[in-house]
């Protein structure tokens, strides 16, 4: 890369004494990790979980001062990463070589552990603050977490072997690194690679993981309780039973491949906004036919659930704040 050859030249010659590492730069303080916290504890906590003003308040700090602890305890470490991940993912523009991915990988891994045994702590912190009939929820969200570390890990030590996808994002779970060539499945070309994950992702998105989320949405919105939480479980399980009947192996193959033209033609060939994009649009269309009906089947029986005092409750915040910028009804 440009930067990396006219780097190691300049290093053969005199510098600037301006040119050297600064001795002092962004820190975290107590301030940054109370705006973390605030920011964690007066949206996502607030509306999953409905805790009231003084939970977020106090959820907040205990956030903070967990970051701050372990920003203490892993300084020098979290430097050396910091640096080096800004400088090599502007440098690279988020296409990690091999030798990138592992210096990320052999600096990273160090962070792993004290990293988890925040996010542990925070959990345990932040349990007592959830009220007792979103314990069970909060307890499945939280494994998620855990989850990630277990998968970050993993990669990391495919990442230290110089196992890397050129487009391989080290945070996400759904890049996978790029196909080897063999004498019968010659490897793909970069591009058609990288469509083809974008398209697997899509697809991995659409229907299950699309209505699962709304699911959960609409749980939290209507402060279901027990009965309504059940209710809308098994409409998400009739649907998702009908889902997987018209999501044969045909389909799959036919929905992934007008993704892949899709993503190909709009990022690499620029045809968007014409007649062939919108072939495959509707093609697109066509295929998602059945489960956007589907998709409004839930949304509509999800709506039924509700009491008046439970959409009346939901709702009022929300005309509230239209009412305080001057919007009427």
């Amino acid at each position: 890369m440009v930067a990396t050859v006219v780097a190691q030249q300049e290093q053969s010659e005199p510098q600037p004494d301006y040119m050297r590492p600064t001795e002092r730069g962004l820190r975290m303080t107590p301030g940054i990790a109370r705006a973390v916290g605030s920011l964690v504890a007066n949206e996502p906590l607030k509306r999953m979980y409905g805790l009231d003003e003084a939970a977020q308040a106090k959820a907040a700090e205990l956030i903070a001062r967990r970051i701050m602890q372990t920003a203490h305890q892993n300084q020098e470490q979290g430097q050396a990463f910091l640096e080096f991940a800004f400088a090599s993912v502007i440098e690279s523009q988020g296409r990690f070589t091999p030798e990138l991915g592992k210096r990320w990988a052999d600096l990273s891994v160090p962070l792993v552990a004290p990293m988890r045994e925040c996010w542990l702590g925070v959990v345990e912190d932040l349990r007592p603050l959830v009220p007792p009939e979103k314990q069970a929820r909060y307890a499945a969200d939280t494994i998620a977490g855990t989850l990630f570390f277990d998968g970050y890990t993993k990669k990391m030590a495919r990442w230290q072997q110089g196992n890397v996808g050129e487009r391989e994002d080290p945070f996400s779970n759904r890049h996978e690194p790029k196909r080897q060539a063999s004498a019968s499945a010659p490897a793909e070309p970069d591009e058609l690679a990288e469509a083809r994950r974008t398209g697997e992702r899509i697809l991995d998105y659409q229907t299950a993981r699309k209505w699962r989320q709304y699911v959960n949405e609409a749980v939290s919105y209507y402060q279901f309780d027990d009965a309504q939480q059940e209710t809308a479980e098994s409409i998400l399980a009739e649907l998702s039973d009908r889902a997987g009947q018209i999501k044969t192996d045909d389909w799959q193959a036919r929905a992934l491949l007008n993704r892949i033209k899709w993503q190909l033609g709009h990022r690499d060939m620029g045809l968007h906004n014409t007649p062939w994009y919108w072939r495959i649009e509707r093609e697109w269309d066509d295929l998602m036919q059945p489960f956007n009906e589907m998709t409004r089947q839930l949304k509509l029986r999800l709506d039924a659930i509700p009491t008046a005092a439970q959409r009346a409750a939901a709702e009022k915040p929300i005309t509230e704040r239209f009412s305080k910028l001057g919007l009427a009804e």
